[in-house]
């Protein structure tokens, strides 16, 4: 399981992979303020990342560790990255309000301006081959098509709300973390809204990762716990950590892994 490690002014930023016995290898990206941020894995079989804040750019890292950065001066803070059907990298950028295409040779294929003050924080690839995103600061989700062509905004309902991760689920609809409403949102491709809100526990509650899993359900981190919600919205409570889980994602062998970032620990749960 790959994961990244922010860095400083006095310590580089990393990308590192665990094995299942907890072997960590450490990759440190050059340059100093580094602040790797999401990854992910490209058509290409290497490791993807965003870098924002202090150098912003696209970091590849291949599975041996040779690590390449290509800055994105266009782009001044990528965000959520993931790997689109048409083989290129699609990734948001909250500070331009723009969904970007970043190809594996390294090159920034493509900027689609969005809604002034979208906020554009998630990005997921969706079962039309459209890439559907979160804008917080619209409480909505849109899509785009691999060609450039934005979809139309499904709005959530709520003024207060801020669909921050978003997944597909196993029902075939989007699964949003609402961090606004304390919810987690269930959106379907035709904009049925759903917003199932979650147990306060934290000051502020917060969900953030979420994943779909091999069970049915979806998985999300909530303040010092891991949660599990039905597609029909049943919540469970699966575990206390006495920390802050933040993402979260399924490794093989139905092992569920998380980050726990104010720790600064990587944990798992086998099933």
């Amino acid at each position: 399981m790959w994961f990244v490690e922010d860095g400083t002014t006095t310590v580089a930023g990393a990308v590192a992979k665990v094995t299942s016995t907890g072997t960590v290898t450490t990759y440190a990206i050059p340059g100093t303020d580094e602040v790797p941020l999401n990854l992910t894995t490209g058509s290409d079989g290497n490791i993807w990342i965003t870098e924002g804040q202090g150098n912003p750019g696209i970091t590849k890292v291949t599975t041996t560790g040779t690590v390449t950065t290509y800055p994105t001066t266009t782009s001044p803070y990528p965000l959520a990255i993931v790997a689109g059907p048409d083989g290129n990298l699609w990734f948001t950028d909250v500070d331009n309000n723009s969904v970007n295409t970043f190809t594996t040779s390294g090159t920034l294929a493509a900027s689609y301006p969005l809604s002034t003050n979208a906020d554009p924080l998630g990005i997921t690839v969706g079962a039309d081959g459209k890439l559907w995103f979160t804008q917080a600061n619209l409480a909505s989700i849109d899509n785009i098509s691999t060609s450039g062509s934005l979809g139309s905004p499904i709005s959530i309902g709520n003024s207060s709300a801020h669909p921050n991760n978003i997944v597909v689920g196993p029902d075939g609809n989007y699964w949003a973390t609402d961090n606004g409403l304390n919810s987690v949102d269930r959106i379907t491709p035709s904009g049925v809204v759903t917003i199932f809100t979650l147990p306060s526990g934290g000051s502020p509650s917060l969900p953030s990762g979420i994943t779909s899993g091999p069970d049915g359900n979806l998985w999300f981190t909530l303040n010092n716990q891991l949660w599990k919600i039905s597609t029909s919205g049943v919540t469970t409570s699966y575990a206390s950590l006495g920390i802050s889980p933040n993402a979260i994602a399924w490794g093989p062998g139905d092992v569920l892994w998380f980050t726990e970032y104010t720790a600064g620990v990587v944990g798992k749960i086998t099933f």
